[in-house]
């Protein structure tokens, strides 16, 4: 079963939990839970909207195939068990031209280089599904943001997939760890670490990531790629007729 929509970007992620919480209303009863694939794709409003839905489905398409590759167990229900997650992928368009299927990989490659190795779906918030802890609801998103350097975290963005970083050479990691401790100093380490392990944990590594930063181990680069990549669609300022509708 398959569902596409639109939304402006001010609508961030909403458009999509109203979508889930109807599903959930008319889902019938089935043997296995049902789970969802996402492809969210931003782009320009004058983007062609088969462009669009066609990307949005690849993205869909290679968040499943992910989770098949991934899943290790011999049994095939078992196998099947562990593909039963809720999953999502996004593309951030900067203009009208983008890949098709066959060139998506490449797109990826080239967008992220170094990083492209590391990128994995991303687990739901929690105000897409219903596990708490995970989510933050947009003043809470805006209070996080605010409380960053923006210029910080796309320099720390810029670092993780600059031009001939290396992944498992220990220069790059030592050179990525420098951009990213400067960071923690500028925002400055008591207030730092706790909003840290709040944006490890929505994009995916937990308190872990910060961990193995403090630890001088190597630090997973994508919670701070995907917050810069985000940045501006987490927590837009409602419009007018939003706020009278709430």
């Amino acid at each position: 079963m398959q569902h596409f929509f639109a939304a402006t970007a001010k609508a961030r992620f909403q458009g999509k939990n109203k979508h889930r919480d109807k599903g959930k209303k008319t889902a019938p009863p089935a043997p296995w839970p049902l789970t969802y694939a996402a492809g969210i794709v931003f782009c320009r409003a004058r983007t062609p909207i088969k462009r669009a839905q066609g990307l949005a489905r690849d993205l869909a398409d290679g968040v499943k195939s992910w989770l098949h590759d991934r899943a290790t167990a011999t049994s095939p229900d078992q196998a099947l068990r562990g593909q039963l997650q809720n999953a999502w992928d996004y593309a951030v368009l900067e203009s009208v031209d983008f890949p098709t299927e066959d060139e998506l990989g490449d797109y990826f490659a080239d967008r992220y280089r170094g990083a492209a190795s590391l990128r994995r779906p991303l687990a739901p918030f929690a105000n897409w599904c219903d596990d708490a802890g995970r989510g933050l609801d947009r003043e809470e998103m805006a209070h996080l943001l605010e409380s960053l350097s923006k210029g910080q975290v796309y320099a720390v963005a810029r670092q993780a997939i600059g031009a001939g970083i290396d992944w498992t050479d220990a220069a790059s990691l030592t050179r990525f760890n420098d951009v990213y401790q400067r960071m923690r100093e500028v925002v400055g380490s008591r207030q730092f670490d706790p909003l840290c392990e709040r944006i490890q944990t929505l994009f995916g590594s937990g308190g872990d990531g910060h961990r193995k930063a403090a630890e001088n181990a190597i630090l997973d680069p994508w919670p701070w790629i995907h917050l810069a990549e985000l940045w501006d669609y987490l927590a837009p300022e409602p419009d007018a007729k939003q706020e009278d509708e709430s």
